[in-house]
């Protein structure tokens, strides 16, 4: 009997199957060597003990009938005392005596013996399943009355034994190779027992994708990862693992098989799938494929059958062995032979990958290449950059600079998303080509190289371009309309990074008139440069309708691999231009869009969390913002090296205005003074904002200058309109009135005519000087005002109180400005208005009376709070700042229990309890007092607007206007709730779009600086439950509708909230298993076991770990 292992996995999901069933007699273990049978038959006997048990290990030997009584008379001699104690075995060869005579004596002694009980184990039965008279005597032994003799049969092939009539009495268990393989768990728990703790996710999916629940092969891994290493050997590899399992196929599999199989195997080792006609494909009409194939089924070789059972697809290392064995035992022409035939078929079956792959194997590398081109779409699509990539490494370095191959490797390295590398590769090959005839395939690459070039901001000219190219056109008479396009966008693109943007337009409308009406996606992709174009210059209007109309033809032709990435841009339009709420309702839909069909890109990524990150810094949202800069620096830093210093500047410079100290620019090239680029417009925006703060003049002067500079030359209105300003900001400073109303009127006259509502990188202080200069010399107020009035509505009170304190003004203007202030709700020039009370002027007099008349009568403004994933409340632009810890509490407090109120007793015992009562008393005025002065830093409200004392409860009234994160949720999941009640007649699409909009607001928890206030518990609980349960609603939806990417997106988010949410868990891996990505779903459940542990040391309940087991099994 073979010894048990002292490490053995215990598979106890079998071995209950038979221990449990009291009535099993017969246990077949059907499947191919190395699927652990002899293991598991060794368990089942060590936990019957004490049982006793024998084990008879047949050979082809055995096939001797008086042989096989023998050595089976000896087994069950260890079972039974009656035949051990007899003299039959002392007859067995005796010629006298009959074998019916032989087999009736011994089932006498059995049925004799009053308490038989035991295991008996037939193994390799497979070695005599053909004989009839073996078959007999296992089926008497199974019909002995009044017997508990458990039989178990382990065979390679499928037995003769008739099962069904024991099977239906539950006397019988079959279990074959999908019972037997190793499910997820199991392979865990083994590879745990070698390795421990330091088993990953990504190890666990990898192992078991390699083996597919192959126990031999399971067990070989975990011995691999045991010694040390963290990842799997290559296939390929000729050492360690994989000569251990190259051995084991080739002794254990094919040298016990017949030969004609073996060759059999090894011929079709070259086919992916295996059927009668493709295996006729390569052996012609000399062989009987039909018997080979039925040889192969009979057979207990690792396969799996598909479709309607006619299709055999090998185990993969059965496949990678047996071919490995085809190469180096069969003739290398009749390989090649071989190959070819396999050709043929999958070319002509449309199997292009397989094809592919058979010409590169055999060397056929022209013939590799044109399949690769001429497939080209279809096989990135279908498979991606990694298996291409694989195959062209393997080409002789001999065909690697031919241009059909540069052509090829370099559209391998574009679909990478690297410009980088595509540089560092085509520069020397087309310094080697360039001395061959400019063929067509030659200026496409140069295309591609200075279009690489150019995106990496290498040093390079649209004069050098444009040279080069006009070259490459007369020496080349042969270029079609869509190579002349690509020229025109190259050149396109060089004019745009030197801000020739006149230049630049000409060329793209150039290359939409060759192409427009014969390649359509790549007109959509010229007119997104021709938008951006237009937009640089200040035409808006006309990159919103490029970018719509983009949009639309992706839509409408069912092409969405593009769309994101032309929706985020058209929001970076709609953003520059002061539609900041727009903007971010685009990025989402965007985002939307990528995750309902699986468009993961990191550029679009990048783009959209820049887009967003600066619309969201407008709208208030700040500390939301900087994340989201944080990230897309992070992405380009990753990725995009190109986009590192425009990405850097943008967030510095809202880290800077937030009032924080940014460090981005310390780790990037500075673009250099008088550089004509956007990056360096952008950089000198953020020098200037830091000098105005800092009140340093002259070089703010300078910076202004040299921005006007730039983009006067270049015609850029936008950038121009910020120029004028800050020059109208340094001639106010110097009293120059003159020169600062032309450079304000020049400024507000470019953006009245282009139709900006903003001004690139726009910023309270400058903006607001603009606002007040605009009113106090009544120029282009109505431009002016949508500066400061529209979604990003900065606080002007420090700028009109500045103008109204300046001993110059004349009436006139100080009424233009109280009257505008009244307009636009300013709130802080009271002391002004006092002052104008006793004018001379009239109309001065009359409007500071309206001022303050306003000021006693209006509604105080609103607040924008946010709570969930930090604490952040502003006024019109202004941070409210909470200088006292107790102040920022019982704000807090207040907002968590409105519309009631607390009691004063209650509010000084908890923030004071060990002081006497009076005391507290004491310290809560003074904390009220401070608190009012934050909410009412103008001081010209009544002390009670916002903080108000009744019935010894203080309350928090906010005024209708004020927006509250935790009420827009409430506000959002009311609204969808309508829906689905039939309330509102709205679409199924608005009920989603009003349930992700709940779910963006929750980014963290709530109040995260409060966390151990006891105040904050039960709201807190309460958020979480109604967030996870409104992501969950969500994602089953999307279930429901099959689409199952966005259900993951909407659980994945809600996990970051609560790892321990176990049903989210379940949902989540469900709907990875449904998107036939299992190993993403052991990643999860294995990350939530940790977790499980690590914070309350318990394990998942049973339902989630069934679930586990089976979901993964199914694999």
């Amino acid at each position: 009997m073979p010894a048990l292992q002292k490490d053995w996995l215990n598979r106890d999901r079998l071995t209950r199957q038979v221990i449990d069933g009291k009535d099993i007699r017969l246990v077949v273990l059907k499947a191919p060597a190395g699927y652990g049978k002899t293991t598991l038959a060794r368990q089942l006997i060590a936990l019957s003990r004490p049982e006793p048990a024998a084990w008879l290990h047949l050979d082809t030997f055995d096939q001797d009938p008086r042989r096989f009584t023998g050595y089976l008379t000896a087994a069950l001699a260890q079972i039974s005392p009656l035949v051990r104690q007899s003299r039959l075995l002392e007859t067995i060869d005796d010629p006298s005596r009959s074998l019916t005579e032989l087999h009736d004596d011994l089932l006498f002694l059995l049925e004799e013996q009053q308490t038989l009980a035991g295991w008996l184990v037939l193994d390799n039965w497979e070695c005599v399943d053909a004989l009839a008279c073996h078959r007999d005597l296992v089926k008497r032994l199974l019909a002995l009355a009044n017997s508990r003799l458990r039989l178990i049969i382990p065979s390679r092939r499928p037995i003769t034994i008739k099962t069904s009539r024991l099977r239906a009495d539950g006397k019988a268990l079959v279990l074959t190779e999908g019972d037997l393989c190793f499910t997820a768990g199991e392979c865990e728990r083994l590879l745990t027992q070698y390795a421990g703790d330091a088993i990953t996710p990504e190890l666990l999916a990898q192992v078991c994708e390699a083996t597919q629940g192959w126990c031999m092969l399971t067990a070989m891994y975990a011995r691999h990862v045991q010694s040390g290493a963290r990842h799997l050997p290559r296939q390929s590899s000729t050492q360690d693992i994989g000569t251990q399992y190259q051995a084991y196929i080739e002794e254990e599999l094919l040298e016990n098989v017949d030969p004609r199989l073996a060759e059999f195997i090894m011929f079709c080792s070259v086919l992916d799938c295996i059927d009668i006609d493709s295996a006729r494909a390569l052996y012609g009409d000399d062989v009987d494929v039909a018997e080979r194939f039925s040889m192969l089924l009979q057979s207990g070789l690792p396969y799996s059958l598909l479709g309607d059972g006619t299709v055999i697809r090998l185990h993969p290392l059965l496949r990678q062995a047996a071919n490995l064995l085809l190469k180096t035992t069969v003739p290398r022409e009749q390989v090649r032979r071989i190959y070819r035939h396999a050709y043929a078929w999958q070319e002509a079956h449309g199997l292009i990958v397989d094809a592919i792959e058979s010409s590169v194997t055999i060397g056929d590398w022209p013939e590799a290449l044109n399949m690769i081109d001429a497939h080209w779409y279809d096989f990135v699509a279908a498979n991606g950059l990694p298996r291409l990539r694989g195959w062209l490494d393997t080409f002789p370095k001999s065909l690697q600079g031919d241009i059909n191959f540069v052509d090829i490797y370099s559209r391998a390295i574009i679909q990478s998303g690297d410009n980088q590398e595509l540089t560092a590769y085509l520069r020397p090959h087309l310094t080697a080509l360039t001395a061959t005839e400019a063929t067509p395939r030659l200026v496409d690459l140069w295309v591609r190289y200075y279009w690489a070039l150019i995106n990496t901001g290498g040093d390079v000219s649209y004069h050098t371009i444009g040279k080069e190219f006009d070259a490459l056109s007369t020496r080349s008479s042969s270029l079609d309309n869509k190579q002349l396009a690509g020229i025109e966008v190259v050149l396109c693109a060089a004019a745009y990074a030197e801000l020739a943007i006149e230049t630049g337009i000409t060329h793209a409308k150039q290359a939409l008139v060759l192409i427009e009406n014969t390649s359509p996606e790549y007109a959509a992709d010229i007119r997104d440069n021709l938008a951006i174009l237009e937009h640089t210059r200040g035409n808006s209007h006309e990159a919103v309708r490029l970018f719509e109309l983009g949009i639309e033809q992706c839509r409408s032709g069912g092409s969405f691999h593009g769309l994101p990435l032309r929706m985020f841009n058209l929001a970076w339009v709609y953003c520059a231009t002061g539609h900041y709420q727009k903007a971010v309702e685009i990025i989402n839909e965007g985002r939307a869009v990528i995750t309902r069909y699986g468009l993961e890109d990191v550029y679009a990524r990048m783009y959209a969390d820049r887009y967003e990150g600066v619309a969201r810094w407008y709208l208030g949202q700040r500390t939301h913002a900087l994340t989201l800069l944080q990230n897309a620096l992070k992405l380009a830093i990753a990725h995009n090296p190109g986009e590192q210093l425009e990405t850097a500047i943008a967030h510095d410079y809202y880290t800077f205005l937030t009032g924080k100290k940014p460090s981005a620019l310390d780790k990037c090239p500075l673009p250099p003074t008088g550089a004509q680029k956007e990056t360096r417009l952008g950089y000198l925006a953020y020098q200037a904002a830091r000098c105005i703060q800092a009140r340093q003049f002259e070089p703010l002067q300078t910076y202004a200058e040299e921005m006007f500079q730039t983009s006067h030359t270049k015609q850029l209105l936008p950038w121009c309109a910020h120029a004028h300003f800050l020059l109208a900001f340094c001639e106010n400073v110097r009293d120059n009135h003159d020169d600062c109303r032309k450079h304000l009127e020049t400024g507000l006259n470019i953006l009245g005519r282009i139709g900006w509502r903003s001004y690139p990188m726009a910023n309270a202080p400058l903006s607001s000087f603009v606002f007040a200069q605009s009113v106090k010399y009544d120029i282009l107020t109505d431009v002016a005002v949508t500066l400061v009035s529209g979604e990003y509505s900065p606080d002007c009170s420090d700028a009109f109180r500045i103008e109204l304190e300046q001993p110059q003004l004349t009436a006139a203007e100080r009424q233009r400005l109280l009257a505008r202030a009244i307009d636009l709700r300013i709130r802080g020039l009271t002391e002004c208005a006092k002052g104008e009370r006793s004018s001379s002027d009239a109309t001065l007099a009359k409007t500071a009376d309206a001022y303050l008349a306003f000021i006693a009568s209006a509604p105080p403004p609103g607040f924008t709070i946010r709570t969930i994933g930090t604490f952040e409340v502003t006024q019109r632009d202004r941070p409210i700042v909470f200088r006292r810890r107790t102040s920022r509490l019982l704000f807090q407090w207040l907002l968590t229990v409105r519309p009631r109120g607390i009691h004063r007793e209650i509010i000084s015992e908890y923030f004071w309890p060990e002081v006497p009562t009076t005391k507290g008393a004491v310290s809560l005025r003074t904390t009220i007092k401070d608190l009012r002065k934050v909410l009412d830093p103008h001081r010209d409200l009544p002390t009670d607007a916002y903080v108000c004392l009744k019935d010894e409860h203080y309350y928090l009234y906010l005024p209708e206007d004020s927006v509250v994160d935790v009420d827009l949720f409430d506000t959002y999941l009311n609204q969808a709730r309508q829906v689905v009640a039939g309330r509102h007649r709205k679409t199924e699409t608005e009920f989603e779009a009003m349930m992700r909009k709940a779910l963006a607001l929750v980014n963290g928890i709530f109040l995260p600086e409060s966390i151990y206030e006891s105040f904050t518990f039960e709201y807190r609980e309460t958020l979480q439950r109604r967030f996870l349960a409104a992501s969950e609603q969500l994602a089953r939806r999307y279930i429901e509708k099959e689409r199952y990417r966005e259900a993951a997106a909407v659980l994945n988010t809600a996990l970051k909230q609560d790892p321990l949410w176990a049903d989210g868990i379940q949902l989540l891996m469900e709907a990875y298993v449904r998107m036939e990505r299992p190993a993403e779903a052991m990643r999860v459940y294995r990350e939530y076991e940790r977790t499980l542990y690590r914070e309350l040391q318990v394990t998942p309940d049973r339902i989630l770990m069934e679930m586990f087991d089976s979901l993964t099994s199914k694999r």
